[in-house]
């Protein structure tokens, strides 16, 4: 692949992942309140809201806000530029492994607008 068809499949694979991701936190905040749990699939599926305050499995969550938001927001900005240089500068990189690089990227990003649409 080309750089330029290695940047046009992640960036279309990157923004469908962030409005995939964004629309269903839309539709599941608006379908859940607080506390409340939904049946789904005749309780097949239970969904309840819950929020975490750190990373993966809620690491970092006992850090203090500044601390926390300072490693997440600048060491997963520093790992996105880093597939970007990646993705750009990495010929032998096939199709796959560019949508996996964009898959990576647009949950990172989607992430980082979380906490301005909250």
């Amino acid at each position: 692949m080309t750089t330029k068809q290695r940047f046009t499949t992640a960036l279309f694979c990157a923004l469908a992942w962030i409005v995939i991701d964004q629309l269903t936190k839309a539709l599941f905040k608006q379908i859940l309140s607080s506390g409340e749990v939904v049946s789904l699939f005749a309780g097949s599926l239970l969904v309840l809201p819950t929020y975490n305050h750190g990373a993966f499995l809620s690491l970092g969550a006992e850090m203090s806000d500044a601390t926390r938001n300072a490693i997440l927001v600048y060491g997963v900005s520093a790992i996105l530029v880093g597939l970007v240089g990646w993705l750009l500068r990495s010929p032998k990189l096939g199709r796959v492994d560019v949508i996996a690089i964009a898959c990576i990227l647009g949950g990172g990003l989607s992430i980082g607008i979380d906490p301005v649409r909250l």
